[in-house]
């Protein structure tokens, strides 16, 4: 197997294969070619056996079958596909945990600041929600137009939010691995968490203020 094909006397194609990712799971799919043992130098070749039980158990087994050939070959560095993949993917693994973490309490942050703008900024509306209880507005009626109007700043401010969010994660697509950096399901679920929080917060403070007596909260204001 090599890259090398220039330098190689010419062979007859017995059969062809797809493109592997040699150089880790983040590499792009590199064309490859396989030649008999017999017919080319190897300095540090590798086996791969597939089996049918445990491969843990097979080790002994390959040893014995490499030494029958030939008593000299040493095996080393034996381990199973599982494992050497999950070691190729430690690095990216772990930065991405790193970047969970960070994301999961940025995430968290905004929801509190999400909710305490809102609910402040609806609190701040209280005379405003007395006044038109006063002059005969209909509790539903107010409720609904102060939930509009929370809800129509949230969705303003998470629209930019994604947008910016969309940008970012281009920039760390070389640590995703089977992940776009668009991930749908990451965006709907973020969307809905931050918009529960905002309905939360317009709803419970909106509600409050909707039921109170509105001479008296003409009284204090």
């Amino acid at each position: 197997m090599g890259d090398d094909v220039l330098d190689q006397p010419i062979r007859q194609v017995v059969g062809v294969v797809g493109n592997i990712k040699l150089r880790g799971l983040t590499a792009d799919l590199l064309p490859q070619y396989y030649l008999p043992l017999a017919q080319t130098l190897v300095t540090n070749p590798f086996l791969v056996v597939r089996t049918t039980g445990d491969p843990a158990h097979m080790e002994g087994a390959i040893r014995a079958a490499v030494h029958s050939l030939n008593e000299s070959t040493p095996v080393y560095q034996v381990s199973t596909l599982e494992d050497y993949v999950s070691s190729s993917a430690a690095q990216p693994r772990f930065q991405m945990f790193v970047l969970t973490c960070f994301a999961t309490i940025a995430l968290i942050l905004a929801a509190i600041g999400l909710y305490g703008l809102l609910s402040y900024m609806v609190a701040q509306r209280t005379l405003e929600t007395g006044l038109r209880m006063a002059l005969g507005g209909q509790r539903s009626d107010v409720l609904g137009m102060i939930i509009r109007q929370g809800i129509r700043f949230a969705v303003v401010g998470i629209g930019l939010g994604i947008a910016a969010s969309i940008a970012v994660t281009r920039l760390l697509s070389g640590m995703l691995y089977g992940v776009r950096p668009s991930d749908p399901a990451t965006f709907v679920a973020t969307t809905c968490l931050l918009l529960l929080v905002s309905l939360a917060a317009t709803v419970v403070p909106a509600w409050r203020a909707a039921n109170l007596d509105p001479n008296q909260t003409l009284r204090e204001q």
